[in-house]
Formats: C-alpha cells, structure tokens, sequence
C-alpha cells in the first residue's frame, strides 16, 4: 500500500526496509519515467535572450570527505568540478567562481550555524559564527566543458552560483555515504555525527 512506502536513501523503502531501487523502478518505467523540459522560445519578449543567466547551464561535483569519528569534525579534503558552460570568457574569472562557490557550499554544509533565539541571532559576531578560510578549503580541481550544440544561439553560459548549488549536495552526499546514514539537516554538527555513530 502506498501509504506505507517512503522516499529514502537508495530509493523506496517499506516497514521493513528498501524494496524497491531507484535504479529499477527507473527500470521499469522505461519511456514512461517523468521528466522535465523546458523550452526557451527564439525571441524572448524583454529581449534579454542573449543574458547569459536566460539559460541553464550543466554541472556536476564530487567531493571527498573525512570524519573524525572520536571529535565528529567532518573536513572535506578534495573536491572535482565540472561544468558545462560553453566557451570560457575569463579563466581567471571562471576560476574564482568555482572555487569561492564551492567554498562557500562546504561552509554551508559543516560550519555555518546560525540559530535564532526569540527572533534573534544567537551569534553577533564572528568570533562565535564560524566561516570557512582558506585553511579549510579543499584540493580542487576545476573541469570545464566548453564545446556548445550547433547552431547554438547563446553562447558562454554565466556561473553565477552554479558551484554553490552542486558543492552542498556533493558534500552531503560523501558525508552520507562516510556515516552509512542519510543526511537531513544542514550543517553537519559534530554532535549530530556523534550521534549518527553511536546509533551505528
């Protein structure tokens, strides 16, 4: 029955655990399997066709993470990049993106707490809001796709944020993967991987 069925890590799962992967329910939906598309009309009413956030651009991140099982302190030590942007403009300028953005996205996944009490900010200062520096960033190696379709009316892609939205899932993901146990919350606090671990 499906109201005894669940979303969880590897796919469906039961009273009684996962039966059913996303992989071969994927399988079995064959051409049937959702999908979304999105269509960008030729020429776009407020003539900004040509704005280089009009369109969306690929990307795809993994990351590496160790767990410090006796404090709980997750570092992610490396991190592989790849975006599907179109001809770079600015190597340099590409670069920073990725990095900062990808720095910014392990902050937001293992350091940056910022709780409120009463409707304020616990923290009023950064000696207690902890940021990441450049002393917490990982290896990074940045790859960037840069071939486009023919006839192609866009060109290079903008950045923009790009590596802040894949560098959280990717942490999360490996953090996951290190602890055997889904990640639901946003950062990762060393209690909360203790706590993981001693349920384990």
């Amino acid at each position: 029955p499906a109201q005894g069925l669940r979303l969880g890590a590897g796919g469906v799962h039961d009273a009684h655990g996962l039966c059913l992967p996303y992989r071969a329910l994927a399988d079995a939906l064959g051409a049937a399997r959702p999908c979304i598309g999105v269509d960008l009309p030729p020429e776009d009413p407020e003539d900004n066709a040509h704005d280089t956030h009009f369109v969306f651009g690929a990307c795809a991140a993994l990351a590496q993470v160790r767990v410090d099982t006796w404090s709980g302190v997750v570092a992610v030590e490396s991190m592989v990049m790849c975006t599907a942007l179109g001809p770079v403009a600015s190597p340099q300028g590409y670069l920073g993106q990725m990095e900062g953005g990808a720095v910014m996205g392990l902050g937001m996944c293992v350091q940056e707490d910022l709780p409120c009490e009463s409707g304020r900010y616990a923290a009023r200062n950064l000696d207690t809001y902890l940021m990441p520096t450049l002393a917490d960033a990982p290896a990074m190696d940045v790859i960037a796709i840069e071939n486009l379709p023919d006839g192609d009316p866009i060109g290079p892609r903008g950045a923009g944020e790009i590596s802040v939205n894949f560098a959280v899932p990717a942490i999360a993901n490996a953090i996951a993967v290190a602890l055997r146990h889904p990640v639901t919350r946003l950062p990762v606090q060393p209690a909360q991987v203790i706590a993981i671990l001693e349920q384990a």
